[in-house]
């Protein structure tokens, strides 16, 4: 068994590929407590539909006793030209959050964590689907880098991209 540390274990927020294996990774501690509580994860994401927006990021993230499932519970966008990130939504929450096979290698590193099916309203229209972000362990940084969730009904993709940093809890995630 192989045991990484991060400082944050999911987000944001957040991000395309196979869906994790429910026995394979967890979040870690479980088992002895009734729940892992919540920890958060801060940065500054740019998000684009048909408006570029820098924005402050704020993602608050829940987990379940069992160590196989965490929730995105929260987000929220400050900040921004004439404070547009505030208009920025993330309805219809929570959204389960969910690590990534950590690819050929059976390193057990856990590289890329998912938010699935999660929705983002914009100033013009929304956008829905699972996000794939990229996970370094060593430092608790999640990094949406170039990634896409697909417009709602016609309307233009989103893109974001930025990073966000543990601000809270330890928390292991672990491949059995």
């Amino acid at each position: 068994m192989k045991r990484i540390i991060a400082s944050f274990a999911a987000v944001a927020a957040i991000a395309v590929g196979a869906p994790a294996f429910a026995g394979d990774q967890n979040f870690q501690p479980h088992g002895t407590y009734q729940n892992l509580g919540t920890t958060s994860a801060l940065g500054t994401l740019a998000v684009e539909q048909t408006v570029a927006l820098n924005c402050n990021a704020a993602f608050t993230i829940y987990f379940e006793s069992d160590g196989k499932i965490a929730w995105l519970t929260s987000a929220s966008l400050s900040g921004g030209t004439l404070g547009l990130c505030g208009l920025v939504s993330f309805p219809a929450l929570a959204h389960e959050v969910q690590i990534e096979n950590p690819g050929p290698s059976g390193s057990g590193v856990a590289t890329k964590l998912r938010i699935r099916n999660l929705t983002v309203g914009t100033l013009t229209s929304s956008c829905q689907g699972d996000v794939i972000a990229d996970w370094d362990n060593a430092n608790g940084i999640l990094t949406f880098n170039n990634v896409t969730i697909p417009g709602v009904g016609g309307a233009k993709d989103c893109k974001i991209n930025g990073k966000l940093k543990a601000a809270s809890s330890l928390v292991d995630i672990e491949r059995n």
